[in-house]
C-alpha cells in the first residue's frame, strides 16, 4: 500500500546541529532531522546516545 507521503517529490535540506552541517534528501523538514539523525550516527557511532537524545529544537533545518 502506498501512502499519500510517499508520493511526495525529495527535496535537499541543509540541517545543521552544533558544529555539523549535513545535506540530506527528505519529503519535510521532519523526515530530514530523520536522515540527519542516521547519518550522524553513522559518521559518529560513539555518540550515538547523544544524537538520539537531542531534542528536535536542536536541528537547524533549511530547504536548499
Amino acid at each position: 500500500m502506498i501512502r499519500w507521503d510517499d508520493r511526495q517529490p525529495l527535496q535537499k535540506f541543509q540541517v545543521t546541529v552544533g558544529h555539523h552541517q549535513l545535506t540530506v534528501e527528505a519529503r519535510d523538514p521532519e523526515q530530514a532531522v530523520d536522515q540527519a539523525r542516521a547519518q550522524l550516527c553513522d559518521e559518529l557511532p560513539r555518540l550515538w546516545d547523544v544524537i538520539r537524545q537531542l531534542d528536535r529544537q536542536r536541528f537547524e533545518v533549511r530547504p536548499v
